[in-house]
């Protein structure tokens, strides 16, 4: 999905070229993502982002991307990401008209959550 791919290439501009003000735009204000030790919201993602060594080279790939029924705008995207740490899988939730992720969870980790993951990346 050519949205999803545009908005991907641009996270890993801003993750080579960090600077906390332009890797706060990739997250909605109310961004939480579940990953393997627990969730994040926005700050501590971006703060997470501050962390990537740029110099290691990193990549990713876009698994599968689908618009979510009766909610306009939202794609709901699978993504593996090679190379930042651990190699891992994950799914997030992107707002089309806003340009950036209102939530997400990591599928490659053994995490059991009494809601499921999928529930937790829609804010259900």
């Amino acid at each position: 999905m050519e949205h999803v791919e545009a908005f991907m290439r641009n996270a890993k501009a801003v993750i080579r070229r960090y600077d906390s003000g332009t890797g706060a735009k990739l997250f909605d204000e109310e961004f939480t993502v579940l990953g393997c030790a627990g969730s994040y919201d926005k700050t501590a993602s971006v703060a997470q982002i501050g962390r990537i060594d740029t110099e290691n080279p990193f990549d990713y790939e876009l698994i599968s991307a689908n618009f979510v029924p009766g909610h306009s705008g939202l794609v709901e995207f699978t993504v593996k990401i090679c190379g930042i740490w651990d190699d891992f899988t994950a799914e997030f939730l992107y707002h089309i008209e806003k340009g950036n992720l209102i939530s997400g969870h990591y599928t490659s980790c053994k995490k059991v959550s009494s809601r499921s993951s999928r529930e937790f990346a829609r804010g259900l």
